[in-house]
């Protein structure tokens, strides 16, 4: 599947340097309640790659367990393999903050 996924963003790099990112919004429901929203952000350009995800508790399961998360990964494309530089995440989940580099 992930080399699918690839082969067909690839198989778009020509028009990628004139495109915009992509950007997709998501609200998770329970009990008919908002209670988290996730963002994705992916960008390609002939160059390389971005994409960028965060996620963050809303309404009442903010109150019970609040947080929120970003990562972002960077990376230049090898052929026809992406080729990672740079990821970071950080956040903060019931009041400890988190970070990976």
């Amino acid at each position: 599947m992930r080399s699918l996924l690839l082969a067909a963003s690839l198989a778009w790099l020509p028009f990628a340097a004139a495109a915009q990112p992509v950007r997709a919004v998501y609200e998770v429901h329970a009990a008919g309640m908002t209670v988290l929203e996730l963002e994705a952000e992916l960008e390609l350009t002939t160059a390389g790659y971005r994409f960028t995800t965060s996620a963050r508790t809303r309404g009442l399961a903010a109150v019970f367990a609040s947080g929120e998360q970003r990562a972002q990964v960077r990376g230049a494309w090898a052929g026809i393999s992406a080729t990672p530089q740079a990821y970071a995440s950080d956040g903060v989940w019931r009041g400890r903050t988190r970070r990976t580099e």
